[in-house]
C-alpha cells in the first residue's frame, strides 16, 4: 500500500491569507470556542443572547440545553440548572441533559442530587 504525504501547512502568516486585516486576539484574551461560532470576547454571552431569541421563537430542549452550557460555562450555575430543568420537561429522556444537570449539582456541592442524575443518565443509556 502506498502512502500519501501531504504537504507541510504553512506557519501563520498574516500575508499568506486573503483576509489578512484580520489579526488573532492576544492569548490573554481568547476563550474557548464552542458550536454557536464566532471568535473573541463575550462568546459564551453572545451564546445566550442568540439562544434566547431562539426559545422565545420555537422553545425546544435543545435550545435550553445548549444555554445551560452556556451558562455553565461561565459559572452560572443556578441558570445552568435551571434550564437542564427545562430541558428535561420537554424531553424526559435527555440523557445529556441530566448528566450535565448532575455535573453542575456536583460543582455546587449538592452530591446526592447529582448522583441521582448521574443514574438517570447512565439508566438512559448516556455514558461520557
Amino acid at each position: 500500500m502506498k502512502t500519501v504525504r501531504r504537504p507541510p501547512y504553512p506557519k501563520w502568516n498574516p500575508g499568506y491569507f486573503p483576509c489578512s486585516s484580520l489579526t488573532p486576539l492576544p492569548l490573554s484574551s481568547r476563550r474557548p470556542s464552542v458550536s454557536f461560532g464566532g471568535f473573541g470576547l463575550n462568546l459564551y454571552e453572545r451564546a445566550i443572547q442568540a439562544l434566547n431569541e431562539a426559545i422565545r421563537l420555537n422553545p425546544q430542549a435543545e435550545a435550553y440545553y445548549n444555554r445551560g452550557v452556556a451558562h455553565r460555562k461561565l459559572g452560572q450555575y443556578e441558570l445552568a440548572i435551571e434550564d437542564y430543568d427545562e430541558a428535561i420537561r420537554l424531553n424526559p429522556q435527555y440523557a445529556e441533559a441530566y448528566y450535565l444537570r448532575g455535573a453542575v449539582y456536583g460543582v455546587i456541592g449538592k452530591s446526592i442530587e447529582a448522583e441521582r442524575d448521574f443514574g438517570k443518565a447512565k439508566d438512559l443509556g448516556y455514558s461520557p
